[in-house]
């Protein structure tokens, strides 16, 4: 396929995704999402959660969470990075927004033996436990459908708190390049309707195909974890085309105030 026919490809997907995201609202953009995990899907399936962690993804994991008794997993799904790190020797508390992954995964999780269990929490939101976790791992399909970034900024201030200080995050997200044209596009396009609308904007890096998420840039995703108070962010690794991982600790800055935080 030449590049003009892929780009006439990504141009129509960009036109097609910027004017529903211009007309939809919020709460129709939801119920997309939630659609989309509740039907066929491969993270209801026993074969993909026993695949257990990619070798890409073993590597930061095992990395920063080899020390982590207790470990967050954030966006569950059907269980399959929970398996993975019960198997490892962790102990290992998941969370899922989608009831009918929450049920899949404990089904899954008893066939298999595991103790371990998820549980169910509201979309975009982190659990507060009584102890912190050691660790989290927050799954591929978590952050990206966090819009707008004031929402995901107050997750992740939650986040750093559910973990020990200095504990270590590790995050899935989208990455997107600086400038692509496919995002620019979706965003020309769909904004003028949203201000028909009087809706907010979308961002650039919002998209909607097949789920309505938010890719981004190496700096934007870093920036948002420095906002929310991690200080370090040790490590970025692209396992995929399009899918990347990043570590972060909350340690914070020396320079910071830090009398908005509670420990």
């Amino acid at each position: 396929m030449t590049k003009v026919v892929t780009g006439a490809i990504r141009f129509v997907e960009a036109v097609h995704g910027g004017v529903w995201l211009g007309l939809l609202s919020r709460q129709q953009l939801d119920r997309v999402n939630h659609a989309f995990y509740s039907g066929p899907t491969p993270y209801a399936d026993d074969a993909f959660n026993r695949r257990g962690l990619t070798p890409r993804e073993e590597v930061p994991v095992v990395r920063h969470l080899a020390d982590a008794r207790s470990v967050l997993v954030l966006g569950a799904g059907g269980g399959r990075e929970v398996l993975a790190l019960s198997g490892m020797g962790h102990r290992v508390d998941g969370f899922e927004c989608n009831d009918v992954l929450v049920d899949y995964g404990n089904a899954f999780l008893t066939r298999e033996g595991s103790a371990a269990r998820i549980r169910r929490v509201p979309p975009d939101e982190c659990p507060r436990p009584d102890t912190p976790w050691d660790g989290a791992l927050v799954g591929w399909g978590v952050y990206i459908h966090m819009i707008p970034r004031a929402r995901r900024i107050e997750f992740l201030e939650a986040l750093r708190r559910a973990v020990v200080p200095g504990g270590p995050v590790v995050l899935g997200f989208c990455a997107r390049r600086e400038g692509a044209f496919y995002f620019r596009a979706v965003a020309a396009i769909a904004n003028p309707l949203r201000r028909l609308r009087r809706r907010p904007p979308v961002e650039l890096g919002d998209k909607l195909e097949p789920t309505y998420e938010h890719h981004f840039t190496e700096a934007e995703i870093i920036a948002e974890l420095e906002s929310a108070g991690f200080g370090s962010v040790e490590y970025v690794d692209v396992v995929e085309p399009g899918q990347a991982l990043i570590v972060a600790t909350g340690r914070r800055d020396p320079t910071r105030v830090a009398a908005d935080d509670p420990r």
